[in-house]
C-alpha cells in the first residue's frame, strides 16, 4: 500500500513539473521586450528636421524628416515644436499642415488640415490646451482645432498673425501684426454676432503710430502683457475690462483696457516673461528689463497714471530677440551678441554668461539642472544652471531659431513645453 501511494506521489509531481514546465514556456524567448522610453529634448532648425534627445546623454532617441513631404516653396520650420500628453505638434511657414507627432517615437500620428485647403501659414508656435489646439496664420486667422483634428471655430482678424496665442482660464488671447489683441472663449470662439468677448483697437499712444505686435502675450493676472516693434512700447492690458457704467450700452465689440505702456528703446520682438509681479522681456536696443507691475503712480493735477516702475535693466552686446524664462529666481534669456545669460531677478546682476558661436534668438528652457538653448551655429546646447558650462552640444546640421521643448513623460495633466518666456 506504501508503495502504492509513493507510485501516485511520483506520478503528481512529475505532472507538476510537466505544467510548470509548459507554463514557463508560455512565452518565447524570441518575443521583443516592452519598449521603454526616457525623457526628450526635442529641437527642429532650418534643415526640416526633428530630433528628440536624451536631456542628460545627448543621445539621438529618434529623427523625423519633413524633407520628404509634398515640396512647398519657401517652406520653414522655424516655429517651436510642442509638446502636450505624449505628442509633438508642430507647424512651419507656408504649408497646409499641422503635424501631430508621437513624442516618444518620433511617428506621425495625424495631419490636421483647414477643411478649406487654405494654407495655415504659420510662423507662430502653436498653443495646446486639454482638447483644442490653437493657431494663428499669416493669413490672419486664429484656428481653435480638436485634437483630433476637427477645426471648431476660427476667426478672420484681417491683419496677419505672426505672435502665439496664450489661454488663461477660460479664455484664449491673441496679438496681430495690425495692433490688435483679441479675447474670445476657448471653447465656441466669437459670440453670436461673430465678435471676440474684446478687442484692443491697438492705436498705442498716438493713433499715427499703431502697434504691430510680433512678440508672443504672456499673462500676469490680473493683465496681460505683449511687446510693439513699431513703437516700441510694452502694453498692458486689463484681462477684464472695467464695466461701462449703465445705462449706456458698451460697444460692439467690447473694447480691450489698456492700463499701461512703458517705451523701450528699440522695437520689442522679445515676449515678456510675467513672474512674481514682473514683467521681463529683451529688446532691441540692446537692453533686458525687468518692470514692478504693481507700482501705481499719480500724474499731473492728481489724476491716476498706471506706470510700471524699472527694477532693473542688463545691457547685453547686441539686439536681444530671445525670450526671457523666468525660473527659481533666474532669468534665462538669449542675445545676439552669441551668449546666453543667467541673471538674478532680484536685482539684474549677471550670475554667468554661456557663449556660443552664433547668434542666440532662440529662447532657453529648464530642465532637471540644465538649461536648453540653440544658436545659429546650428548647435542645441545644455548648460548647467548653476555654473554656466556646457555639459554638452549637438550640431544639428541647421540654425535654430526656435525654442526646445521637453518630453519628461511625468508631467501632470497640462504640462506644455516652456515657450515665449512663460513657465507652466
Amino acid at each position: 500500500m506504501a508503495k502504492h501511494w509513493r507510485n501516485i506521489l511520483l506520478s503528481l509531481s512529475a505532472a507538476t513539473l510537466v505544467f510548470a514546465a509548459c507554463k514557463k514556456n508560455t512565452f518565447s524567448k524570441d518575443d521583443p521586450l516592452p519598449a521603454t522610453y526616457s525623457p526628450s529634448v526635442i529641437i527642429n532648425s532650418d534643415n526640416q528636421v526633428m530630433y528628440a534627445l536624451d536631456p542628460n546623454s545627448s543621445k539621438k532617441a529618434w529623427e523625423l524628416s519633413f524633407a520628404y513631404l509634398p515640396a512647398i516653396p519657401n517652406t520653414h520650420y522655424t516655429p517651436s515644436p510642442v509638446v502636450y500628453n505624449g505628442s509633438v505638434y508642430m507647424a512651419a511657414v507656408n504649408s497646409d499642415t499641422l503635424y501631430k507627432i508621437n513624442s516618444r517615437t518620433g511617428v506621425i500620428t495625424k495631419k490636421i488640415v483647414e477643411p478649406s485647403g487654405e494654407p495655415l501659414k504659420c510662423v507662430s508656435t502653436p498653443l495646446v490646451d486639454g482638447k483644442f489646439i490653437y493657431i494663428t496664420a499669416l493669413n490672419g486667422v486664429l484656428y481653435a482645432f480638436d485634437t483630433s483634428g476637427n477645426l471648431q471655430w476660427k476667426y478672420y482678424t484681417g491683419s496677419s498673425f505672426e505672435s502665439s496665442p496664450v489661454v488663461y482660464k477660460t479664455q484664449v488671447y491673441a496679438a496681430t501684426l495690425g495692433g490688435h489683441v483679441f479675447s474670445f472663449d476657448k471653447t465656441t470662439g466669437p459670440d453670436g454676432l461673430g465678435n471676440p468677448k474684446w478687442d484692443y483697437p491697438g492705436y498705442g499712444i498716438t493713433p499715427t503710430l499703431p502697434a504691430k505686435f510680433v512678440s508672443s502675450i504672456t499673462v500676469g493676472d490680473p493683465f496681460i502683457y505683449v511687446g510693439s516693434i513699431s513703437d516700441s512700447n510694452m502694453y498692458c492690458i486689463y484681462i477684464d475690462p472695467p464695466v461701462y457704467p449703465a445705462p449706456a450700452p458698451p460697444p460692439t465689440p467690447y473694447l480691450g483696457y489698456l492700463r499701461w505702456t512703458y517705451k523701450a528703446n528699440g522695437p520689442i520682438y522679445s515676449s515678456p516673461a510675467a513672474y512674481a509681479g514682473y514683467c521681463i522681456f529683451g529688446c532691441t536696443d540692446y537692453y533686458v528689463y525687468c518692470l514692478d507691475t504693481s507700482i501705481d503712480i499719480y500724474g499731473i493735477g492728481g489724476a491716476p497714471r498706471f506706470t510700471p516702475r524699472e527694477v532693473w535693466k542688463f545691457r547685453t552686446n547686441s539686439q536681444v530677440y530671445s525670450s526671457p524664462l523666468a525660473y527659481n529666481q533666474m532669468v534665462y534669456i538669449g542675445s545676439n551678441d552669441q551668449n546666453l545669460y543667467a541673471l538674478n531677478i532680484i536685482d539684474g546682476s549677471k550670475k554667468w554668461q554661456c557663449a556660443t558661436n552664433g547668434l542666440v534668438k532662440s529662447s532657453p528652457v529648464v530642465y532637471g539642472s540644465h538649461v536648453f538653448v540653440g544658436s545659429y551655429d546650428k548647435n542645441l546646447y545644455a548648460i548647467d544652471t548653476g555654473t554656466g558650462s556646457v555639459k554638452w552640444l549637438v550640431n544639428v546640421n541647421g540654425t535654430i531659431e526656435c525654442s526646445p521643448a521637453v518630453d519628461n513623460f511625468t508631467a501632470p495633466m497640462g504640462f506644455q513645453s516652456q515657450i515665449s518666456g512663460l513657465t507652466y
